[in-house]
């Protein structure tokens, strides 16, 4: 049917034409892949899920053709009212509509939701926040919107105010929400008796998490806890708590690092020489030689001038 929908009729009335479902299964339970939809499936979608004044005012934006493609469009109207530091009555109407297509996966890519984010959140300082308490329902069917919405908030958020609202996350049995709900969480907080606690977690998944979010983190109230970590039995765990402790300037944690990358058992090798390579990644880049400095050449001297 193309781009073009028939002229005056509303969209609500095109989405039940195509019989699309208000949610569209994805191809992947941690939400980071998609289905192949059409650009018209997209925007009537998306539409529906909008009130009606909310729904009004995106299709006025729409040129006569019908839908304008999606992606496009949206990012090109919110990048331009960054630039200028406002919201104008272009991407106002977009913002609900963007919050809908981040939080599912049927709809974009893990990258371009991500751009698109980016974009919205210079313009939405809480996009965050409404993008989290957009999940009300955290079962099982619900588990790839949920962990779309948690891979947005890593690239966009500091976290400092969902502290509390990711706390529910480390209830629930899927390891992949707990883990990446723990690593924001510790990225907003350095609490060491709630890390203590969450290195007790079974899945390694969840204890390394923690460690990569507290690495955000400067002072010396969090080396009990790397310490702790390093004696994981867990490779990934060990090597990123000791590369916490090699950055705060713990020697011997290097060494240790380096006789893992020697003599440990090859899922600890594998660790250590990836440790090792982001210790020489930080590394400032050699000074190029300069030249040696040469003394200026004496000027010649100039002839003696004849007498008058």
């Amino acid at each position: 049917m193309g781009n073009q929908h028939p002229a005056g009729t509303d969209p609500v009335v095109y989405l039940r034409f195509l019989k699309l479902p208000p949610r569209l299964p994805t191809s992947s339970s941690r939400g980071l892949r998609v289905t192949t939809l059409s650009n018209d499936e997209i925007w009537s979608v998306l539409l529906r899920r909008l009130t009606p004044s909310a729904r009004t005012g995106v299709t006025k934006l729409f040129p006569p053709a019908g839908f304008p493609p999606f992606f496009s469009f949206v990012l090109d109207a919110l990048e331009k009212d960054a630039a200028i530091g406002r919201i104008t009555p272009i991407s106002g109407p977009l913002i609900d509509i963007v919050i809908q297509a981040l939080s599912d996966p049927a709809v974009l890519e893990i990258a371009d939701a991500v751009r698109l984010a980016l974009a919205a959140v210079k313009l939405d300082h809480r996009l965050d926040d409404k993008l989290l308490n957009g999940l009300a329902d955290l079962s099982e069917a619900h588990v790839a919107e949920a962990a779309r919405v948690l891979e947005i908030i890593d690239a966009i958020s500091d976290c400092q105010r969902l502290a509390l609202p990711l706390m529910k996350f480390l209830k629930l049995p899927q390891s992949q929400l707990r883990s990446k709900a723990v690593r924001l969480i510790a990225r907003a907080r350095r609490n060491p008796s709630w890390a203590e606690a969450i290195l007790d977690d079974p899945d390694p998944r969840v204890r390394s998490n923690l460690i990569d979010g507290l690495a955000q983190h400067s002072g010396d109230q969090l080396e009990s806890v790397f310490r702790r970590g390093a004696e994981d039995r867990h490779h990934r765990v060990a090597v990123g708590a000791l590369l916490q402790l090699y950055r705060r300037g713990d020697q011997a944690s290097y060494e240790r690092i380096c006789t893992l990358a020697r003599e440990g058992d090859e899922p600890h090798r594998l660790a250590a020489a990836w440790a090792l390579r982001q210790i020489e990644a930080a590394k400032p880049a050699p000074a190029e030689p300069q030249p040696a400095e040469t003394q200026p050449d004496e000027p010649a001297s100039q002839p003696a001038q004849p007498a008058a």
